[in-house]
């Protein structure tokens, strides 16, 4: 789950390292179809996209993806280990 604090702490790694930028992959579960996937896991990523910016992220730094579920985490068929497909990652580069 997203807290304000985890917003704030790449917020505070970006704002001392004006060099890197930031991407933010959506995920998925294997629930539905793969094009409703692909569009919810970039909804995803959005949102977290969006908390960055209203905190002062310039968006030319911020790259959104949304991949579905191309890459699951967990490869189980149960609701806990599909729960955990659901999330966004992000990935500081320089």
């Amino acid at each position: 789950m997203i807290t304000q604090s985890k917003i704030d702490s790449v917020v505070s790694v970006l704002q001392r390292n004006q060099h890197m930028n930031i991407a933010i992959v959506g995920h998925t579960s294997a629930d539905g179809s793969s094009r409703l996937n692909r569009t919810l896991s970039l909804k995803r990523a959005k949102v977290i996209r969006r908390l960055l910016l209203k905190s002062g992220v310039d968006d030319e730094r911020i790259m959104v993806t949304g991949v579905g579920s191309a890459q699951p985490k967990v490869i189980r068929d149960t609701e806990e280990y599909q729960s955990a497909n659901r999330r966004v990652e992000v990935f500081l580069r320089d």
